[in-house]
């Protein structure tokens, strides 16, 4: 929590929205309390959730083609 600077509640949040997306292998699951995040693919998946948040508000859908960026 302290190296992704969000509270315990957000990250929960978040990993829940992680563990139904693409980027679900994110999040590693030892036992019922105790999770490791793969830091690379979590900075994915929070670059797909602002793309997600982009195409819903603004309707825009062509942002996940971040070769034009």
């Amino acid at each position: 929590m302290a190296k992704l600077k969000i509270s315990r509640s957000t990250l929960m949040r978040r990993t829940r929205d992680c563990e139904h997306s693409p980027y679900k292998k994110a999040v590693i699951h030892d036992g019922a309390r105790r999770l490791y995040y793969r830091l690379e693919l979590w900075d994915k998946f929070m670059e797909y959730r602002t793309d997600k948040y982009y195409e819903e508000i603004y309707g825009i859908e062509s942002i996940r083609d971040r070769s034009v960026i």
